[in-house]
C-alpha cells in the first residue's frame, strides 16, 4: 500500500458519506496529538475521501496542513460505497470482552498513561480508559 502526503484542502468528503460522526472528531483528534497519525484517510483519484471523514475533520480542527493518504486508483461508485459501509460497520460486530491479564480484565486494569484522552464511558459511571492521574 502506498501512502503519500497530501495538502488537506486538496482533500473533500464524500458527500454520501451517511455516518453523524462529528461526536467522534475531539477523540480522534486527541488520538492524533497523543499517537500520531497512523492510518491514512482513503481518498479516490479525484481527492474524495473514501473511509476517514473523522481523521479528516480531526486533522481540520488540528489545524494540519498535510495528511497521509492512500489513494484507492480504480473503485466503482459501488465500490466506495461498498467499503465506506464496510469500513464503518465491521466495528460494529466486534464486542469488548471478559479478556483476563491475570486478574484485571483489560478494560479494568492499570490506567493509560494518556493526558486525559478517553472520555467514553462504561456505565456512565467512570471512564473507559482511565489516565494516570485518575478521572
Amino acid at each position: 500500500m502506498q501512502v503519500q502526503l497530501r495538502k488537506l484542502s486538496s482533500i473533500k468528503p464524500y458527500k454520501g458519506n451517511p455516518r453523524l460522526n462529528d461526536k467522534a472528531v475531539e477523540a480522534v483528534a486527541r488520538s492524533i496529538q497523543e499517537f500520531g497519525f497512523r492510518q491514512p484517510i482513503v481518498v479516490d483519484k479525484a481527492g474524495v475521501i473514501v473511509v476517514g471523514h473523522v481523521r479528516y475533520k480531526a486533522a481540520q480542527k488540528l489545524g494540519l496542513k498535510q495528511v497521509p493518504v492512500h489513494v484507492a486508483r480504480d473503485p466503482t461508485p459501488a465500490q466506495v460505497r461498498a467499503y465506506l459501509l464496510a469500513d464503518n460497520k465491521t466495528a460494529e460486530a466486534a464486542t469488548w470482552g471478559p479478556q483476563k491479564r491475570g486478574r484485571e480484565s483489560f478494560l479494568e486494569g492499570e490506567p493509560i498513561p494518556t493526558k486525559d484522552l478517553w472520555r467514553f464511558r462504561r456505565n456512565d459511571s467512570r471512564p473507559l480508559f482511565s489516565t494516570a492521574g485518575g478521572t
